[in-house]
């Protein structure tokens, strides 16, 4: 998508091997685009003008070019620091591996408190053996109680961006 004339737009587009190709749109017309793309599957465009910044807010992920204006770069989930079309795969490559490390780290989380605390309530052994907790069953049993409550509380209120 592109506000240029068809011939230019058609030749980078050989270039790139793209096949699908609309040019000579203006911002709302790039929305409606976006929406359309939308509804097939999960979108992401990268734009860096002001007449990008509709479509960016409207895609599922909106990537600006680093050297792109601020509206654009405003309106982008994604800023790329360096004005190359190359970063884009590395930009998802990198959210991928960013969320698999968030599961991972959220699984251990959740494994910790579920086991740790009622292995602790219900155990026979020691609490310094096992964990690095209290002996008195009293404290003991309230950071049993305490400690899932804890977890929740840390992943239900959302990070400020």
């Amino acid at each position: 998508m592109t506000g240029d004339n068809p011939v230019t737009a058609n030749a980078i587009a050989d270039k790139a091997g793209i096949d699908d190709v609309h040019a000579s749109l203006l911002p709302e017309d790039k929305e409606r685009i976006m929406r359309e793309y939308m509804k097939k599957g999960t979108v992401a465009m990268v734009g860096d003008g002001i007449n990008d910044a509709p479509a960016l807010a409207t895609a599922h992920v909106g990537m600006a070019i680093g050297a792109g204006t601020d509206i654009a770069i405003d309106a982008a989930d994604v800023v790329l620091m360096k004005s190359r079309l190359t970063d884009v795969p590395a930009a998802i490559r990198l959210s991928r591996k960013t969320l698999k490390n968030m599961y991972s780290s959220f699984t251990c989380c959740w494994v910790y408190v579920g086991v740790g605390p009622p292995y602790l309530r219900f155990s026979q052994c020691p609490a310094d053996i096992t964990f690095v907790y209290t002996t008195s069953l009293v404290k003991r049993n309230a950071s049993a109680f305490a400690s899932p409550f804890s977890a929740l509380m840390m992943i239900s209120i959302p990070a400020p961006l």
